[in-house]
């Protein structure tokens, strides 16, 4: 989710991190679609940014969107439900999410193997 002259490791909300995933979307959409093809659901608990995110890479060239997950979205995608100081530290590299998963600081729920995906999406995050 590199963007120039805002490198990851300067983000520090889930506002600028989302940013940067809408601008990945918009210019590699449908190749994510095709690589991805599934809908991953954040969850932000705590600060400015709490609530819930669906980036849709099932469907057309891809969407990310604040937004109530839809059953059909919940029911097939993977719900990630992390802290927003956490999130940031996944996306960033400062975290481990399977640390943050084994402490109970990130719950999954739904496909496990959509969840393995993201890594490819977030660019050498550690996500």
């Amino acid at each position: 989710i590199h963007q120039e002259g805002c490198p990851r490791q300067n983000m520090t909300t889930p506002a600028q991190i989302f940013k940067a995933l809408e601008d990945r979307v918009a210019s590699q959409g449908a190749q994510l679609v095709k690589e991805i093809n599934g809908v991953f659901i954040f969850v932000i608990e705590g600060g400015a940014d709490a609530g819930s995110y669906v980036l849709d890479l099932k469907t057309g060239s891809g969407s990310i969107k604040k937004v109530a997950p839809t059953s059909s979205q919940s029911d097939n995608g993977v719900t990630i439900t992390v802290g927003a100081e956490d999130f940031v530290d996944v996306f960033t590299g400062k975290a481990n999410p399977n640390a943050l998963w084994a402490s109970g600081k990130l719950q999954l729920d739904g496909n496990m193997a959509l969840a393995m995906k993201l890594g490819s999406l977030t660019s050498g995050s550690k996500l």
